[in-house]
């Protein structure tokens, strides 16, 4: 999935309109405009799939814990 740059902004109060969560929209926030199929696809040619798979799992992480701090600050 591709979402264009400032696209996220659109799905996000769309989401909150939605009455989703803080935990989803800060994840989403933070992992959206990091991780695409094809910024994955560019960025393993010059670097190993190994490294691209380790940065996309370290952003993926970093979405979850700021979701679960989410929803522990806004109980």
């Amino acid at each position: 999935m591709v979402i264009p740059t400032a696209g996220e902004s659109a799905i996000l109060l769309w989401l909150s309109s939605m009455e989703a969560g803080p935990a989803v929209i800060g994840a989403l926030l933070i992992t959206s405009p990091a991780i695409s199929l094809p910024s994955i696809a560019v960025a393993s040619r010059p670097m190993s799939v190994k490294v691209a798979d380790l940065i996309t799992a370290g952003v993926e992480a970093a979405g979850v814990v700021l979701g679960a701090f989410l929803c522990l600050l806004f109980r």
